[in-house]
């Protein structure tokens, strides 16, 4: 079909799958207080047992009996499985144990070394000469523990994966992703740097389908003016993050503590620079204003989005978490998403990328759902930490050696210490992907 061929949509409901912002997921209040009473009372029950029995009140062996079997009952109604469409992995081994594309992955092979490069990453300080920071030393231990003989490719995640550390490979590699995604021997799965993700929240866009990504990809690179800086010029960034910062008094911002916060209160989460940015990326790119509510409700999502598709493909199933977490934050990015549509189809009443047809509800879902994935997980997030990492060393008071005394006044200065920042701190650490040598 032809672009000229306007009389058929491009995509279709079964196209899309379950993409991120559907709102087939009901979030239902009733579940949480039901999950609430279960807790309390798997709590309660065995103190009131032993107050009972040494009351005197009550049948020993019935005492004992509700007090191990009450809390048995709540933790298996809690963990009951709860089942939902359009699942890739799938579960295997062990309670944390999946598959994806017949690799199998469990706590030695994955989750353990999650945790250790977590650990290496969050290193604070410098060593003794006072140059080098200890996280740099403490990753680059753990990226030479994955190896196996070549020191320029990690095995130990095993499951018929590498990871491949040469620049001039990782160039090679890359450059080539377009030609082999074409060629079928090459495509991206649900994953977003070391992190596989389940389907709980919908599929991430960078997993999604060619015929979905050939739907979104003009139109997301148009709302921010395929970089060319049209819309959104550095004298005008410029002059709208003047304007936030003018208004503070205090910069708290502080994103390695926010996670906790985003989930329990999310008002209380040090992430005020993510805030301006998400202000800023929706005003250059729908021409939409949001508040500073909105704004912390969207920057709250990016933890609370990315939390159950982390999870253990077992946990994210069960009614605990679907209940809690998945169903009322799947109504959140279901609100954020109708917003998105909206205001896509006012920037283009038509599909003016794809021959002028008009939206139909799967590619307008599928376009809302990516820019929302933008805002949750990619720019959204990673412009923030960029923006930290910069203004950390700026205005730290423990500053490397070398940066003590430079003008920051100075904007080549402030572009030399970003490009290095970005080199030293790659917000995006990994880029993950599936090959084979024939498409089937």
């Amino acid at each position: 079909m032809s672009d000229g061929d306007i009389s058929q949509p491009l995509m279709h409901d079964d196209d899309v799958g379950q993409w991120i912002g559907d709102d087939s997921a009901k979030d239902s209040p009733c579940c949480r207080y039901f999950v609430g009473l279960l807790c309390a009372v798997a709590c309660i029950a065995p103190l009131e047992c032993v107050i009972s029995w040494i009351a005197g009140v009550g049948h020993g062996k019935i005492l004992c009996a509700a007090a191990f079997g009450v809390p048995i009952i709540a933790c298996c109604i809690l963990c009951f499985p709860i089942s939902y469409d359009g699942e890739t992995l799938e579960s295997s081994g062990c309670c944390c144990g999946f598959r994806l594309n017949d690799a199998e992955f469990g706590i030695n092979n994955y989750f353990q070394r999650l945790g250790t490069f977590a650990k290496a990453a969050s290193s604070s300080g410098f060593g003794d000469d006072g140059t080098v920071a200890k996280f740099r030393v403490k990753l680059r231990g753990w990226f030479e523990d994955q190896t196996d003989g070549d020191p320029n490719i990690g095995t130990k995640f095993g499951a018929n994966t590498q990871m491949v550390y040469s620049w001039s490979d990782c160039k090679q590699r890359m450059t080539a992703m377009g030609s082999r995604i074409s060629q079928q021997t090459l495509k991206r799965e649900n994953e977003l740097a070391l992190v596989v993700l389940n389907n709980s929240m919908g599929k991430f866009g960078l997993g999604t389908s060619n015929k979905a990504h050939s739907i979104v990809r003009p139109y997301l690179a148009h709302l921010f003016d395929c970089a060319e800086g049209e819309g959104w010029t550095f004298q005008r960034l410029q002059s709208q993050f003047e304007g936030f910062f003018a208004d503070l008094d205090i910069l708290d911002h502080n994103l390695v503590t926010r996670n906790v916060f985003d989930v329990v209160a999310p008002s209380k989460s040090k992430t005020i620079v993510t805030q301006m940015v998400l202000k800023i990326l929706h005003r250059i790119a729908l021409d939409m204003d949001i508040n500073d509510e909105e704004a912390k409700e969207l920057t709250a999502m990016q933890t609370t989005d990315l939390l159950p598709m982390a999870c253990p493909l077992r946990i994210a199933k069960t009614f605990f978490m679907t209940a809690c977490l998945t169903n009322p934050v799947r109504q959140q990015e279901s609100k954020w998403c109708a917003r998105y549509k909206r205001a896509i189809q006012a920037k283009w009443p038509v599909m003016a990328f794809h021959g002028g047809r008009p939206w139909n509800e799967a590619s307008l879902n599928v376009t809302a759902s990516a820019f929302l994935d933008a805002m949750l997980q990619a720019g959204g997030r990673s412009v923030p930490l960029a923006i930290d990492l910069v203004m950390g060393y700026m205005l730290s008071k423990n500053k490397p050696p070398c940066l003590n005394g430079v003008d920051f006044t100075n904007e080549t200065n402030i572009k030399a210490l970003l490009f290095e920042a970005m080199r030293y701190h790659p917000p995006v650490t990994t880029v993950p992907m599936w090959t084979r040598d024939t498409p089937d």
